[in-house]
């Protein structure tokens, strides 16, 4: 995936963690370098403790590797959810998201 560079502003709700875990640094990286300095990263990343784990095709984090990915900004927004609930199609599904508004630093 290709971005422009110095965007203003990133939203990727809820794509992020459907990225195959042998491409999200890359794809993290993309998102770092193509924001420019001030610009803002809004989205969500899954839990480890997510139901959706068992898929080796979804990428899934702990509190202490977002909080790594999160370094080059100042986080405005953070949020860890944690729940049972119903995906969109109905299905019975443990939630573990972080929900995430930051501002890359200068």
């Amino acid at each position: 995936m290709t971005l422009p560079t110095a965007v203003d502003l990133i939203n990727a709700s809820f794509c992020l963690p459907f990225c195959p875990p042998a491409n999200f640094s890359d794809l993290w990286q993309t998102i770092v370098t193509s924001l420019k300095p001030g610009g803002r990263f809004c989205g969500q990343l899954f839990g480890d403790r997510d139901s959706w784990t068992v898929y080796p095709d979804r990428s899934h984090h702990t509190r202490s590797q977002v909080e790594v990915l999160l370094q080059p900004f100042e986080v405005e927004y953070f949020e860890e959810e944690e729940h049972p609930g119903v995906t969109a199609i109905g299905e019975q599904k443990h939630w573990h998201i972080f929900h995430i508004v930051a501002q890359k630093k200068a």
